[in-house]
């Protein structure tokens, strides 16, 4: 998954209802190819296990089928 694709920015969202964030500041989208996705550091090392955890389970569910 690119980070400029349609998959990403959804996930972004369910991320942040998923931890109950409120708007949380972003950092600018050049910056998100080099893994900076959220101005919080805490926010974004969260964000970037999810991210990985959700391409795993992805490649998981392919192998399988």
């Amino acid at each position: 998954m690119t980070v400029s694709s349609q998959e990403h920015y959804q996930l972004m969202v369910q991320f942040e209802l998923d931890y109950k964030l409120n708007k949380p500041e972003k950092e600018p989208k050049q910056l998100w190819k080099c893994g900076f996705f959220y101005c919080d550091g805490e926010t974004n090392l969260k964000f970037t296990a999810y991210r990985q955890g959700y391409a795993y389970a992805e490649c998981k569910l392919r192998m399988e089928s």
